[in-house]
């Protein structure tokens, strides 16, 4: 995928230029529309604002987008995706017994929110249901101010006290090279 972003990206110089000297003030010069996606004709539409794109390219950059796009058309979607062959390892300081904290009592008026929150989430694979578990968390929900709720978690009772820090961006970059 880097190599055809690469590509496009060279075919498409002037527009790079124009980008570049766009007013960095105001919106984004390219809007692409994947909510306007038909699959059936393969077809997006896509806004180019015309005080950037020089008007001899907007044909053939609308053309290479829409190739791009159709191509890669899994970034549009709205899926999660899933990394593959990698396991999560939490790294604790030495003799770190888990803990288990109940969960907390959720407010009457929430209740149904966060009950359908938590099946959208499982139904959706970003969480499991589990009989048995060494350590838990209590769920804290947030309300959002589309009226919907986003489920935190208070790990200042459990898991903040006793992990072990990631190490610096710096330090990482120093072992890079």
């Amino acid at each position: 995928m880097e190599q055809k972003i690469a590509e496009l990206l060279r075919q498409n110089q002037e527009l790079i230029q124009a980008l570049q000297n766009r007013d960095h003030f105001s919106s984004h010069k390219i809007i692409i529309q994947f909510e306007k996606f038909d699959e059936e004709n393969e077809n997006f539409e896509t806004y180019l604002d015309v005080q950037n794109v020089p008007k001899g390219l907007r044909a053939e950059t609308e053309q290479n987008l829409n190739d791009f796009l159709r191509e890669y058309k899994d970034i549009s979607d709205d899926k999660l995706g899933e990394i593959s062959n990698y396991v999560a390892k939490l790294k604790f300081k030495p003799g770190v017994k888990p803990i288990f904290c109940r969960i907390r009592t959720v407010p009457f008026a929430l209740k149904g929110r966060v009950e359908n929150k938590i099946e959208r989430l499982e139904r959706v694979g970003i969480i499991e249901k589990v009989e048995i578990s060494e350590w838990a968390t209590p769920a804290v929900p947030v309300g959002k101010t589309d009226d919907s709720i986003r489920l935190c978690a208070d790990y200042s009772l459990t898991m903040n006290q006793f992990n072990c820090p990631s190490a610096s961006f710096t330090k990482i970059g120093r072992n890079l090279g």
